[in-house]
């Protein structure tokens, strides 16, 4: 046994310098500490990222007026300058020769910057991820009522930890496996939102009404500024168990089978200092418990067809039980054909965050609370495939086309806006917002089921030899999607594209020089649809080339180089809809809680790819 490892950089440079380019570096050893006894595995990566602030050109309506589209982190394109660091360690023991004990530690931080910047267009400071705390950002009203926005600090950090504890063992009977694992994640950098009765408080103070007349108004500013800053900290953590077994026995009857037998056991909780806000009562915990159980056999039946059949118990704290079968089979028709197919089905939960009986969170700066739904049901369906391969004498070429179908039953979705439940009595479906409901929120939308969602389509993928040199390889996609109830029954599944095709080209110029010629096509996708303009929305196709080179010095070095987006195809396009909603002959422009806006921006893609850029990468091993 020798030490071995890897130490890469990689970079981009961007053609247009709105964009910001990206930088990486990786390294990795591992060796023996002991001979065939003890190793060690040390890694660690740094991945720097550059603000990117695309600038968009203002839309003009009807009338000639100039409006320029507010945006936010995320939109457009927009990032900001962000750090991620990563390093963990792996330690196996090898005690005897059937058996084998590893321990698996990682970490990783994330952090990003909330440096504020001035828009000259909208005369406006912005903070990219969100409004940093200030006096400013707080003493601020629409329409007389006052809209305060928190929730931010200068730095956004997350902060992530693994662990893992894993025993594998060869038996006489077969092979097993045990590990324990801990998950643990932190977001520092939010703080909370006012609560109601902050911002009652601070009404009073905005209007200079009942203990606060006869103040002026920078006294009664400085007195806000006094009570409500430093925001607390908002809690935001999450952490988990998980504890997996597994048995691989081999057994002989009626043909060959390989029996597996496991199980898996979750104990985690979700810490958020928005739960229970709505009561008044903030900094509320959701728990989450389950364990599995599984059972599989794949059976050689003949020389030439192998059937796998399995099933598996669900047990949730919140839902109950679920039991979820699957069958596959596999028939080498003759060296060259293989015919596959199978049934599976699947079982999905909520997450732990959609589930809660209140407020989950804010949008709107922290103006704006989300909601939970508790009668929210687990996600379910039945899976069915079959599919052809094709394999050359000589393995030179291959292809595969397979056709897909699932039906899911209570397919988790975005719903229409429903009302509180302060109007409706407490009686479901409504959106428990609390306190919050004296401010004036009385409708919101919150997860819900759609009685059913189908989907079936046909991929096809396939790489083929044209010469020594030139090779080819590609995919294609085709989706049909149809939503069978609920509030869009009819209508496709959101996101999900009717047609893509990968495909490459590659050409190997020498030993140690690779070239290749990659590109992609997306047909568009329905995203929507809104009931201001009474029409259905959809994202725009789009294709996209890169083209790239490999070169290997020597058995240690090798150099790549890409052009992505070789193009220069603009992701950052949008469209607007005017609509004179009043028929006054303006159109008003509004944004933040309740509005209705006679002027709708979408964006005409569903990616947000970056113009021409030029990546360089260098990888050493030893």
């Amino acid at each position: 046994e020798n030490w071995t490892g890897e130490f890469s950089m990689g970079r981009s440079v961007q053609s247009d310098d709105s964009f910001g380019d990206d930088f990486t570096t990786e390294v990795s050893v591992m060796g023996p500490l002991i001979d065939n006894v003890l190793s060690l595995g040390l890694r660690a990566s740094l991945y720097n990222q550059q603000a990117s602030s695309p600038a968009f050109a203002p839309a003009i309506d009807p009338n000639g007026n100039q409006i320029v589209r507010e945006l936010g982190f995320g939109g457009g394109g927009r990032t900001v300058d962000n750090k991620d660091e990563h390093a963990g360690f792996s330690l196996s023991w090898t005690p005897a020769d059937n058996q084998r004990l590893k321990f698996d530690y990682d970490i990783s931080n994330q952090i990003y910057d909330n440096t504020p910047s001035y828009d000259l267009a909208n005369d406006t400071i912005v903070y990219p991820l969100g409004t940093k705390d200030s006096i400013e950002a707080l003493w601020q009203a629409s329409r007389g009522q006052v809209n305060p926005r928190a929730g931010y600090a200068a730095d956004q950090e997350f902060d992530r930890s693994w662990w893992s504890l894993a025993h594998e063992g060869s038996w006489n009977f077969g092979s097993s496996m045990l590990a324990l694992s801990y998950v643990d994640t932190a977001n520092n950098g939010r703080t909370l939102p006012l609560s109601v009765a902050e911002r009652q408080l601070l009404q009073a103070m905005y209007d200079g009404s009942g203990d606060y007349a006869g103040l002026t108004e920078q006294a009664r500013r400085d007195l806000a500024e006094q009570t409500f800053l430093p925001r607390p900290a908002r809690p935001l953590e999450s952490n988990q168990y998980t504890l997996d077994a597994r048995l691989d026995i081999p057994l002989t009857a009626a043909g060959y089978h390989n029996l597996v037998v496991g199980g898996q056991l979750i104990d985690g909780e979700l810490i958020d200092g928005v739960f229970g806000l709505e009561s008044g009562n903030a900094g509320g915990v959701q728990q989450q418990k389950m364990y599995s159980l599984f059972v599989e056999d794949n059976w050689l039946m003949t020389d030439s067809f192998t059937l796998t059949a399995g099933v598996r118990y669900d047990k949730h704290d919140t839902f109950g039980s679920q039991i979820s079968p699957r069958v596959y089979g596999v028939y080498n028709i003759s060296p060259q054909w293989t015919l596959k197919g199978g049934v599976s089905t699947g079982y999905k939960t909520p997450n732990t965050t959609d589930l809660y009986d209140g407020i989950t969170g804010f949008g709107g700066q922290g103006t704006s609370p989300f909601a939970g739904n508790p009668e929210l049901q687990p996600e379910t369906s039945v899976n069915s495939e079959i599919a052809l391969y094709w394999n050359a004498t000589d393995s030179s070429h291959h292809f595969n086309i397979t056709y897909f179908a699932t039906r899911f039953d209570d397919k988790i979705a975005s719903g229409d806006t429903i009302q509180s439940c302060s109007q409706t009595g407490g009686v479901r479906p409504c959106v428990n917002l609390g306190e919050y409901g004296e401010l004036g929120y009385q409708t919101y939308s919150q997860k819900i089921n759609i009685d059913s969602v189908d989907i079936q389509g046909i991929e096809i993928a396939g790489h083929y030899q044209l010469s020594q040199n030139w090779a080819m390889q590609g995919n294609y996609t085709w989706t049909d999607s149809e939503q069978k109830s609920g509030p869009q029954a009819g209508l496709p599944l959101t996101n999900t594209a009717g047609h893509m095709a990968n495909v490459r080209l590659n050409w190997t110029l020498a030993d140690n020089l690779h070239l290749y010629l990659q590109g992609e096509l997306r047909s568009d996708r329905y995203r929507g649809y809104d009931s201001v303009i009474e029409q259905e929305l959809y994202y725009e196709n789009y294709s996209l080339l890169n083209i790239g080179a490999s070169y290997r010095l020597n058995d240690m070095v090798r150099f790549d180089v890409r052009v992505n987006n070789l193009l220069d195809r603009d992701f950052t396009s949008y469209s607007t809809v005017f609509t004179d909603l009043n028929n006054d002959g303006q159109y008003d422009y509004v944004t933040g809680r309740g509005a209705v806006s006679e002027v709708l921006f979408t964006d005409d893609y569903n990616v947000k790819d970056k113009a021409r850029n030029f990546w360089f990468g260098m990888t050493v091993s030893f």
